[in-house]
């Protein structure tokens, strides 16, 4: 799978209180050809195939997310396709989390539990390309679960 980059536009360098590990990412990223943009709460956004990822630390600051919203204000009729969908790419893909959010999103991400962001930067661009998989996983089961079938056709 090859990754199509497209410029997304914004900041293009981290402020100087960012965390460097923040730094050597969006360095990384903009050296394998990505328009990275820095957001202002040390999240970095770029775009793969049109989809837009975000990279940012951990909560906790144990490690780093790369993750990418998938769907957004899910239909009441369409919540438990979703969540068959989350539970299938759950199942299915090993070191990618589906999840829905508490105001009705799903959300694919792929987790480093590991302070130091080297080690992920070699595998980040096949990341974002197993999340690119997820996303259209998804999107691809809520459209066959979704449409009507034609009967007599």
């Amino acid at each position: 799978m090859s990754a199509q980059v497209i410029a997304i536009g914004g900041k293009d360098q981290i402020t100087e209180t960012s965390c460097v590990e923040i730094q050597k990412a969006f360095e990384f990223l903009a050296e394998q050809g990505f328009r990275p943009i820095h957001e202002d709460d040390d999240t970095i956004k770029f775009r793969i195939e049109g989809v837009i990822m975000r990279l940012d630390r951990q909560n906790d600051q144990s490690g780093f997310r790369l993750y990418a919203w998938v769907l957004s204000d899910i239909p009441e009729e369409h919540q438990p396709i979703t969540y068959w969908a989350a539970n299938y790419i759950n199942a299915s893909l090993p070191y990618v989390r589906a999840s829905v959010t508490e105001d009705n999103a799903l959300v694919v991400s792929y987790s480093i539990i590991s302070p130091d962001i080297s080690p992920f930067l070699n595998s980040l661009v096949y990341s974002a390309e197993l999340l690119l998989y997820a996303s259209r996983k998804v999107d691809q089961i809520i459209a066959e679960r979704t449409t009507p079938k034609k009967l007599n056709s």
